[in-house]
């Protein structure tokens, strides 16, 4: 498909392209109509507003329509010549013989050195940004963001793993326990991470009414944390829970993949059972310290119509 994809007259297939636009556009509808999806990615969007991590990862149906056989010919040269290319091979046998068959299924011709990658890293710029927005819909969604100030290459990355896991990973997680079970605040609760841009999400499923409450619980439990407020049942869990998940990557060659992939792309990365090694010597003053530098940037709220359906 790389380097003698189907087509006529040195142009990708006409008929091919509009099926693969009438797929990307389905993909984009779905993922609008899956709530959770859309309400953490309008709060990402906030968070990064005017840098170009705020674009859509699949554009527009508007983008989409208007992509032809021959824009997207060029681009599929300019991908080839231009950008940064990952090949992996995760196996028992030597590498060096796939390397070589690789080498010659895909040699790439008059291709370019490939900028270095970056990634775009918004600070806390000084309020909070609070959004609401109303649809059709039955149960409201609020999305809290958070700059974390910790990234791949942060030393910092264990301990905020181990927070990230205490805050929201296991079944003893302060937001499952003191949010959901207790409170019963939310449906559910929980928060999301990503490394490359410093940035948490915790995103749970309320009613509107809830809304404030739910804010005010979700917060208590990141001051606890700050305030090194951890128990050993907690902390115990957490790691159990951080040991198991990195361990089974060995049993997923598509894990470790992905390993790599999140974490090396911007910075060196050592073997996940490395990384697990630091993560045993993280304490719970460790873990204070990180919440310690967790800062609130973000309020977004999907709030349901009353008598609004899925």
């Amino acid at each position: 498909m790389l380097t003698s994809p189907a087509g006529r007259g040195g142009l990708l297939s006409e008929e091919y392209t509009e099926s693969e636009k009438r797929i990307m556009t389905d993909r984009l509808r779905a993922q609008i109509n899956d709530k959770w999806h859309y309400a953490l990615t309008r709060c990402s969007q906030i968070m990064s507003d005017g840098s170009n991590t705020a674009l859509p990862e699949c554009g527009t149906e508007e983008q989409l329509s208007r992509v032809t056989a021959a824009s997207l010919t060029a681009r599929l040269s300019s991908v080839l010549t231009d950008l940064r290319c990952e090949i992996w091979y995760i196996g028992s046998s030597d590498s060096a013989p796939v390397a070589d068959r690789v080498r010659g299924i895909f040699p790439f011709p008059g291709r370019k050195k490939p900028a270095a990658l970056y990634t775009e890293r918004i600070p806390f710029r000084g309020e909070l940004k609070s959004v609401t927005e109303t649809e059709n819909i039955s149960q409201s969604r609020l999305c809290l963001g958070y700059r974390t100030g910790c990234l791949p290459e942060s030393p910092e990355l264990p301990a905020y793993t181990m927070f990230s896991e205490i805050l929201s990973g296991s079944p003893m997680s302060k937001l499952f326990v003191g949010v959901r079970e207790k409170l019963s605040l939310c449906y559910d609760c929980s928060a999301v991470s990503d490394i490359n841009r410093g940035m948490m999400i915790v995103s749970s499923g309320i009613d509107a009414a809830n809304a404030g409450k739910a804010e005010e619980a979700i917060n208590a439990q990141l001051a606890a944390l700050k305030n090194g407020e951890i128990s050993d049942a907690e902390f115990d869990a957490a790691l159990r829970s951080v040991t198991n998940g990195i361990k089974s990557m060995y049993d997923d060659a598509g894990a470790i993949k992905t390993w790599y992939l999140r974490r090396g792309m911007f910075a060196k990365v050592g073997e996940p059972l490395e990384f697990l090694d630091r993560i045993g010597r993280v304490t719970k003053d460790d873990v204070a310290r990180v919440a310690a530098g967790i800062i609130p940037d973000t309020r977004y709220l999907l709030k349901a119509e009353a008598g609004g359906n899925e």
